[in-house]
């Protein structure tokens, strides 16, 4: 399948070696998908008041659909911490009972970003 002369592959064997490098990423690509989705969580109650407008999703990721926004001096009344995607997010559960995520500081490799509001 190699040529030593021109040091080409032939189409064959490349054709061979990109449907097996596809089939490992396809196979992995869901266990990468787990990771970046998976966050950490613990219940804590309380209440944040946001300094700024805040956007309010339907998933603790910003690739949540964007579902209502906090003003500043409003109250979110929350039971559940999450930290991942780059954020800690507050879950609280709208009138609707819908779970609803607000971010209130980032989180990058174990550092904490600033508070964006004030918690009780």
């Amino acid at each position: 399948m190699y040529n030593k002369k021109s040091k080409k592959l032939k189409k064959e064997e490349y054709e061979w070696r990109f449907k097996s490098f596809w089939k490992w990423f396809e196979s992995y690509k869901e266990i990468w998908r787990i990771k970046i989705r998976s966050l950490e969580s613990y219940p804590e109650t309380g209440t944040f008041i946001p300094n700024d407008a805040i956007i309010v999703r339907d998933k603790p990721s910003t690739k949540g659909n964007r579902v209502a926004t906090y003003y500043p001096e409003e109250e979110v009344h929350y039971h559940t911490v999450y930290i991942g995607n780059g954020y800690v997010w507050l879950e609280y559960t709208s009138y609707s009972g819908e779970r609803r995520y607000v971010p209130c500081r980032t989180y990058e490799n174990g550092i904490y970003g600033a508070l964006w509001g004030s918690l009780s």
